[in-house]
């Protein structure tokens, strides 16, 4: 992809979630049947080990495409499940200006909530005990770019977790699944936001994005270690986890 389309791509993900930022958590939640929120607290619940760490006072999380926050919501309640008395900091990033502010509305009394491009993040090297992203990286414009940021950002031992849609491998699975995806998630989700394009984009997003031997491949090939991917209701999503050596 040349700089002028991944330009481009970038705009219109841009355009698009910023003009669904109002009605997100809604649409998603009614999308899923509410089981979003579930995938989120499952995913939450990888970061125990690193949450329940004793040998630290502190850690440090970064939930990157963070959206409105429902991430950050996940890993608040899971640090104060596992982590007890030891503090915990959650930073969100997310590139739309209009998610991020809904996040920080929500988030921002306690955590920060910056503005940042995934390929570009105003982190120092080694900032971060864990990395989180739920459903943000099959938008990633550069996912190498975007993943290898990600891993630059983390310390040494720390985690990432990421919890991503897939394309089902059960056949009949699958066939149900593209009858949703084409003729009832893009009109149900158009309906309640008044932009049909944004959800014609998540199905194809979600089609085109590596399948899962191939994501983990990915991962395994940016150096990480332990890399381990665990399906979501009959692999329609899946939580892939790994550790910076």
């Amino acid at each position: 992809m040349d700089a002028n389309n991944v330009n481009d791509n970038k705009k219109h993900i841009d355009q698009l979630f910023n003009s669904i930022a109002g009605r997100y958590d809604l649409i998603n939640h009614v999308l899923t049947l509410g089981i979003d929120i579930l995938w989120r607290k499952k995913a939450a619940r990888q970061l125990k080990d690193i949450l329940a760490d004793k040998s630290v006072s502190r850690t440090a999380v970064l939930d990157v495409a963070c959206g409105t926050g429902d991430m950050i919501t996940a890993v608040e309640k899971a640090g104060n499940k596992y982590a007890r008395n030891k503090r915990i900091d959650i930073t969100g990033a997310d590139i739309s200006p209009t998610m991020a502010f809904i996040c920080g509305k929500k988030h921002s009394a306690k955590y920060d909530i910056v503005v940042a491009d995934v390929k570009t993040m105003p982190f120092k090297d080694s900032s971060f005990d864990a990395v989180t992203c739920a459903f943000g990286v099959r938008n990633f414009d550069d996912l190498n770019k975007g993943l290898y940021e990600m891993i630059r950002v983390m310390k040494s031992g720390g985690k990432l977790v990421i919890t991503e849609f897939s394309y089902p491998e059960n056949k009949l699975v699958r066939f149900f699944y593209n009858i949703y995806f084409t003729y009832f998630l893009p009109y149900i989700g158009g309906l309640l936001s008044g932009k049909i394009s944004a959800y014609k984009y998540f199905c194809k997003s979600v089609k085109v994005f590596p399948k899962t031997e191939d994501f983990t491949s990915i991962l395994q090939s940016l150096h990480l270690k332990d890399v381990k991917h665990k399906p979501l209701t009959f692999g329609i999503a899946n939580i892939y986890t790994a550790y910076k050596p």
